[in-house]
């Protein structure tokens, strides 16, 4: 299956705020949160760009997981990528 999970990381002292995406197989992208986007928007982002990274070409629909995260679900019928 390639679902894809996507977590918010509160800023540190070295890092800012930033949107952790992983993939069922375990592989990872992390991105810097953007203050011009949405909450919704900054995890598709992030989700989108592992989703491209892997070359996964599906449409994906987004849901909240929890009150810091985001799944991402694809439809096999499809060959692009939307939110």
């Amino acid at each position: 299956m390639h679902a894809i999970t996507t977590k918010y990381i509160e800023a540190t002292d070295t890092k800012g705020e930033r949107v952790k995406a992983t993939a069922f197989s375990g592989q990872t992208l992390t991105m810097p949160w953007n203050n011009e986007q949405n909450i919704q928007d900054n995890h598709a982002l992030v989700a989108k760009a592992l989703a491209e990274k892997l070359d996964w070409r599906y449409t994906y629909s987004g849901a909240v997981l929890n009150e810091r995260g985001y799944v991402f679900v694809p439809h096999y019928s499809q060959m692009s990528f939307e939110v």
